[in-house]
Order: C-alpha cells, then sequence, then structure tokens
C-alpha cells in the first residue's frame, strides 16, 4: 500500500468535513513525511495500526535533532493527531497514538509585515511601474494595471491570496466617495465585506474598464484572454512587486499583515481589525501587536 492510498480514506474524512484545500494538502504533506521516516525507522511500511506513542516520540525526538523549529515539529504533530483521531473513531485503532504527546513550547513571534518605508516603496514602485508601462509598453499596460489593482487591493484590504483569486467582479462596489469588497468564501467559510481605502478603489476602477468583457468567467482579476489568476500567479505578481521596490521574498500574506499592523498603529480596536480581517478569536488578531525583529532592532538602536 503506498501512502496515498494508506492516507485517502483520511483525506475523504477532511474533504467531507470542508476543510480546505490548503489543510488536506498540509496534513497530506506532513504525514507523507511520518511515513517515510517510519519506514526507515522500523523496516517497515506504515499500516494505520502499527504505529505507537513510542514511534511518535521517537519522530518528534528525530525532528529535533534535524534542527526543526517548534512550529515545523508541531505542524506535523498536529497532522498525526488528526491522522489518529480519525483512525480510533474508525476503530482502527484502540487508542489515539499521539493522546499523551506534548507539542513543543513555542516562542511567539511577530508576523512579518512591511515597515511603513518598505509600504510607501511598493506603492510607488507598483505605481511607477505602471506609468512606465503606458509609455513604453502599450500592449502590456494594461497587465500592469491589473497588477497595480490587485497590489493596491492586498495592501489596503488584507485578502488572503485565495480569498483575492476568488474574487468575482460583482463582489466589488465602487462608488464616488466609497466602496467594499465581499469575501464571499473566507476561511472557515466566513463572508465579510471590507471597505476599501479611495487609492484602492482607483485602480480598481481603471483595471474595470479595460479588463475582459467577453469572458465565460466572472472572476475580478484575469489574464488578458478572461482566464481566472491561478494562486501562484496572484503570488508571482505580489513577488515581482516586492522586487521592484527593493523588498524580497514579498507575498500576498505579508501585505496581510502589513494591513493589520498599519491599522493597529493608526489606532483601530482589536476587534475592528479582526472583522476586518475575518479573525473569530482576537488572539489571532493579537499577533500584530508583538513586537517584530526591526522594532527590538530600533528600540536596542536608540539606546544610547
Amino acid at each position: 500500500m503506498n501512502t496515498d492510498d494508506l492516507f485517502s480514506p483520511f483525506v475523504a474524512y477532511l474533504q467531507s468535513r470542508d476543510r480546505s484545500p490548503a489543510t488536506v494538502r498540509g496534513y497530506l504533506s506532513d504525514l507523507r513525511v511520518f511515513a517515510r521516516w517510519f519506514a526507515e525507522s522500523a523496516g517497515e511500511p506504515l499500516q494505520p495500526d502499527r504505529w505507537t506513542t513510542t514511534d511518535v516520540r521517537a519522530f518528534r525526538e528525530a525532528m529535533l535533532a534535524q534542527g526543526l523549529s517548534p512550529r515545523t515539529v508541531n505542524r506535523r504533530l498536529a497532522a498525526l493527531a488528526a491522522w489518529g483521531a480519525f483512525l480510533a473513531d474508525q476503530g482502527l485503532v484502540a487508542l489515539n497514538p499521539t493522546l499523551h504527546i506534548r507539542n513543543l513550547r513555542e516562542m511567539p513571534l511577530a508576523p512579518r509585515w512591511l515597515t511603513p518605508k518598505q509600504r510607501r516603496a511598493l506603492l510607488r514602485a507598483v505605481a511607477r511601474d505602471l506609468e512606465l508601462a503606458q509609455a513604453r509598453y502599450p500592449r502590456l499596460w494594461r497587465v500592469r494595471l491589473r497588477n497595480a489593482a490587485l497590489v493596491f487591493l492586498l495592501v489596503y484590504a488584507g485578502l488572503r491570496v485565495g480569498e483575492v483569486a476568488a474574487l468575482e467582479v460583482d463582489d466589488l462596489r465602487l462608488g464616488p466617495r466609497s466602496g467594499e469588497v465581499r469575501v464571499r468564501r473566507g476561511k472557515g467559510l466566513k463572508e465579510r465585506t471590507v471597505p476599501l481605502h479611495r487609492e484602492a478603489r482607483r485602480y480598481l476602477a481603471r483595471w474595470l474598464q479595460v479588463r475582459p468583457p467577453e469572458t465565460a468567467h466572472r472572476a475580478l482579476f484575469t489574464t488578458l484572454r478572461g482566464a481566472p489568476l491561478s494562486l501562484r500567479t496572484v503570488q508571482e505578481i505580489v513577488s515581482q512587486a516586492g522586487e521592484m521596490a527593493g523588498i524580497p521574498n514579498l507575498t500576498p500574506h505579508v501585505l496581510r499583515h502589513t494591513f493589520a499592523k498599519t491599522l493597529l498603529e493608526s489606532g483601530a480596536s482589536l476587534d475592528k481589525v479582526a472583522a476586518l480581517l475575518g479573525h473569530s478569536d482576537l488572539n489571532t488578531t493579537r499577533r500584530y501587536t508583538t513586537p517584530s525583529a526591526d522594532d527590538l532592532t530600533q528600540v536596542v538602536e536608540r539606546v544610547v
């Protein structure tokens, strides 16, 4: 039995519980790691009823010996715990082997976000790129306009990459003095509406004027042929924008973190920021009050 066959009932269970595709992929990836480790360690293929608490502890120690971060170790243990709970519920094991396994303690780390200076540099770089494209590349400037609208939306609305890719034209409402975007299928299938900043409205309105009208898709962001953008394409657009601004490894999630941090620093309350981000737990939003490495460096540098 290969690993995909081994875990296919669990995958089907997760899908039946409406778990997100990203969650399912993450669990499956971590379980494959455990299956490979088990086969090498035990000298036999992993079977639903052949792994024990001792194996889980040994797996945890092996990961620590590799120098993996507590977050990675705990994530893989969580995947094993979910699979073990499924097996116990199905009567395939008498007891979840992870039941008495403790997670590693993690130091609370702030998410990565852009400094105000980096944020301004990013928006300037995107706007400048669009201006140059209009002057020099008349056939390609619509792509640059789409990219600018996408980046400005992420910066000013803090949407997740999957939420952006899933947006449809009808989810957008633009008026002369206000506007909003509706997220129909956020994390946990929660719906929310995010008011739009005037700069985001301006670029989105311009994109709607040139968006391919004759298309079978209603996606807000499309290729010039009218096909919806993939998650990977959205990520590449943001990464390229970061490179133009001198910000390496920029991702949509960094822009989401930047949106939250900017709101909190402007005086917005935790509950309002949580509502805009689609958080159910204020503790999730409270992460953005944790000092980042740059914050701590600036404090030290100011010491006379």
